[in-house]
Parts: C-alpha cells; structure tokens; sequence
C-alpha cells in the first residue's frame, strides 16, 4: 500500500474517533503512543513508524473544532429530565393495528408510550406498572420479548439545536466514554430520548449535566 494510502486510511480512522480527536485537540496525547493504540484497536498490518508517520501529518481542521464549539453551545442550553419504571415491548410489525385500535380507545396503552417502528419490527416503551396488563393488548404470537428495568432520558434542545451538525454523535460519544450503555435512542430534534438500565442512570445524567458546565 502507497503512503498516501496509508495516510488516507489512518486520518480516516481517526476521524471517526472523537475521544482521539478530543486529545489531539487537547494536545494531551503522545504521537508514538497513539500509532501502538491504533495498530493494536483496529489490527493494522501497517508498520509502528508508517503510522507514526500518518499520526504526525494528521491535523485537526479548524472546521471540526468550529463545529465542536456549536455543539457545546447547544448542549450547554439543553433540558434533561428523566423517568424510571420503564419496560421496553419489541414486537413484530404486524402488532400494529393493535396499537392503532389501543391508541383510538384508550384501552390498556392510553396515550402515554413512545414507539419506535422500523420495517419488520416495532418497540414500545411505557410504565412497568401493569406490564402484564399492557402486553395483554397483543396477539401473543406477537410478541418477541420485554427488558425491565429501564429509564428514559429526555433531552430537549433549543429550537435552532436542529440545525447543529454532530450533536447526537456528541452525545452518544460522551456517554458511551463512561460505559453508559445504551439500549434505544429516540430522535426527534429538538427532542431525544434515550434508554438505559436502571444502574445506568445517575452516571449518564450526571455525563448530560456536565455539557451545562462547559
């Protein structure tokens, strides 16, 4: 592989990782220190001194941390709320005239779940409280499975926030840093939502209250 080749490959890489950028940003990280790391992350075949090489031609463009500082104004101005006792109901896309008719009569669900729905498959969240009770609004044939013990974070951002590019992958970034996992996303700017375990959730509020500090 050319050099340039290699370069392209390794700025690429880089790119795509932001907490590398964030410490090259930073000027906090160790050029050599940074060629081992990327060799052992992503097995290169390249050697230490070509990707030490590619490192050190990299350069963060003005554009990306432009962009970075949008997104911390934005983040800075955003509202987190959150709510426990969730339970997450996957079921197969045919279970939706159900919840149309449920929806319309306000029979089990009312008007308080969320929905994401995809081609095959359809995922509700809605209070634990009365699970059983819930899933009694489906054909059983239906349904796929449940996950307990869930909390949703809510994120509402300011109106012109939807024009900001990076945001989400910002966030997402930030919490997947502090080993939050996250079991669905909801996106609809100027409002996300997202879900987490129950264990999760004082860690990922206190990772979202932090961009209000910045």
């Amino acid at each position: 592989m050319t050099k340039t080749n290699i370069n392209r490959q390794i700025w690429n890489i880089i790119s795509r990782d932001i907490a590398v950028q964030k410490c090259i940003v930073a000027g906090i990280v160790n050029n050599r220190a940074l060629a081992k790391y990327l060799i052992k992350e992503y097995n290169l075949s390249f050697s230490l001194d070509a990707v030490l090489s590619a490192v050190r031609r990299y350069s963060v463009e003005e554009e990306f941390e432009e962009y970075a500082k949008e997104v911390d104004e934005a983040l800075s101005k955003m509202m987190v709320m959150t709510k426990n006792n969730i339970a997450s109901i996957k079921l197969k896309v045919e279970a939706f005239t159900n919840i149309a008719n449920d929806y319309l009569t306000k029979l089990i669900l009312k008007h308080n779940f969320r929905m994401i729905k995809s081609k095959e498959v359809i995922k509700l969240f809605v209070n634990q409280k009365d699970l059983d009770k819930k899933l009694k609004a489906f054909d059983p044939n239906y349904i796929i499975g449940d996950i307990h013990n869930l909390c949703e974070v809510r994120i509402i951002l300011e109106e012109e926030a939807t024009y900001v590019r990076g945001i989400l992958s910002r966030i997402t970034s930030e919490l997947t840093l502090h080993n939050v996992n996250i079991h669905d996303i909801i996106v609809g700017i100027p409002e996300i939502l997202i879900y987490v375990e129950e264990k999760d959730l004082v860690l990922a509020q206190k990772c979202l209250m932090d961009f209000r500090k910045k």
